[in-house]
């Protein structure tokens, strides 16, 4: 029973002695012959294996991406460690001891995105104090950080463009000096001459107030050139063409007083010159009685002078035209048949318009329609014979009664005479009496029995 006992008990110890003795091989062997697409997939030690090397990855990814630099813009002594660090896990990693691999490559995951970091936001930062000192040319303070930055950037056209950049600005700075100081001595053709060939960006402020004194130099010259010519033209009495050039010159120098007071003195030259002449037009157009013309030429002088005589004057020609208007559609109106309130409307219109007779476009129309009016409204004698029993009326008119003759005083025009008698037929005579007709005779009787 002992010896049964014992004999188990070796035999388990062996096992034990095996068993331990078989994992510290495979570990010490990176595991080798250890399957995790198998059965030991769901191991924890797989499950370790997996996190380490993901994190291993993450790593070295971020270790390709930082560049190797001499003198690079983070914290050395960081860089230094993580890197140390990096090397610890790697002994870890390959030892198979995943947990504590995992462990060390988190913290030097977490090192290096802050390296990272440091390192996009420093090179953001003196590549943006880099081009804006490029903008205010201030090239020699450019350069270290523009070299900076090749350093730390060495694929990036931008920076290769901007040291080239800043190099040839700071070679230029010896000629826009030479340029400020042909300035100062009024070399002002010289200076001209240089800019015309020089590079655009460069010495922007220096390169404006070098383009500005050449500008004003040449506006100066036009200005004495213009106010010269304007002069010569106003002394020959060349208004307009001495007005077109102190115009210029003005607009050359708007705060010039000789400017504004010699183009003021030609204006009111070429004023007096224009209404005299708009007047004698008018004086003319009035004589020939052009009132359609006058109006235009009043509306001409209007713009050169506005004034309460020739407000006056628009408004007696507008009122000449006016009149000739009512004179004219006044004739078409007097015309047969004429109604009383018609004729009365005439009548008034002859009548108001005679103080202006004197006007030969008035005087036409008024003789015209006066002699129309007097034609259509002088009266005709028409005799109306009857029988003393018959009853008379007219159309348009009145009852005339019975009678044996009667005189009527009429207008042209046409008119029915009617007869009416009890027990006899109605009798009903139409005439048409024409201007300027003779005494007419005409009979009304009812002799027809029924």
């Amino acid at each position: 029973m002992i010896s049964r006992n014992f004999d188990r008990f070796f035999k388990f110890s062996i096992g034990c002695v095996f068993f331990l003795f078989s994992t510290q091989t495979l570990v010490s062997q990176e595991i080798e012959f250890l399957d995790c697409e198998g059965e030991w997939a769901d191991s924890q030690l797989c499950k370790e294996r997996e996190e380490a090397f993901e994190f291993k990855a993450r790593v070295d990814l971020i270790l390709e991406d930082l560049p190797k630099l001499e003198n690079p813009p983070w914290d050395t002594a960081q860089h230094k460690t993580a890197l140390s660090d990096y090397e610890k896990a790697m002994d870890y990693y390959n030892d198979a001891y995943f947990g504590d691999a995992t462990t060390v490559f988190e913290s030097v995951l977490d090192s290096l995105l802050s390296l990272k970091s440091e390192f996009e936001e420093s090179t953001a930062k003196t590549e943006e104090l880099a081009f804006s000192l490029l903008e205010e040319d201030r090239y020699s303070e450019a350069i270290p950080h523009l070299q900076n930055l090749e350093l730390w950037m060495p694929s990036s056209s931008r920076v290769l463009e901007g040291v080239t950049h800043a190099r040839h600005g700071i070679e230029l700075e010896k000629l826009v000096t030479r340029m400020e100081e042909l300035i100062e001595n009024h070399a002002y053709e010289d200076v001209e001459a240089e800019l015309a060939d020089f590079p655009a960006g460069y010495w922007q402020q220096r390169v404006s107030a070098l383009r500005l004194s050449v500008s004003n130099f040449r506006n100066e010259q036009s200005f004495n050139a213009l106010m010269s010519r304007g002069l010569e033209d106003l002394d020959a009495s060349r208004w307009q063409s001495a007005h077109d050039s102190f115009e210029a010159a003005l607009k050359l120098s708007p705060h010039s007083v000789v400017a504004k007071e010699s183009l003021d003195q030609a204006r009111a030259h070429i004023t007096k010159t224009n209404l005299a002449t708009l007047r004698e037009t008018l004086s003319n157009q009035e004589s020939a009685e052009q009132w359609e013309e006058m109006l235009q030429t009043l509306a001409a002088i209007e713009q050169w002078s506005a004034s309460e005589e020739t407000e006056a004057s628009k408004l007696k020609v507008k009122h000449l035209l006016s009149t000739e208007t009512q004179l004219t559609e006044a004739i078409s109106k007097a015309s047969v048949p004429m109604s009383k309130q018609v004729r009365s409307e005439i009548q008034a219109l002859i009548a108001s318009t005679e103080e202006l007779d004197s006007h030969d476009r008035i005087n036409l129309q008024r003789s015209r329609l006066k002699e129309e009016f007097d034609r259509n409204t002088k009266r005709v004698s028409i005799t109306v014979i009857s029988d003393s029993e018959t009853n008379v009326m007219i159309r348009p008119g009145q009852a005339l009664g019975k009678f044996s003759k009667m005189v009527l005083s009429v207008y042209p025009g046409s008119y029915d005479f009617i007869g009416r008698r009890k027990g006899y037929h109605e009798t009903r005579e139409s005439i048409t009496i024409e201007p300027d007709s003779n005494e007419v005779e005409i009979r009304i009787v009812c002799d027809v029995r029924f």
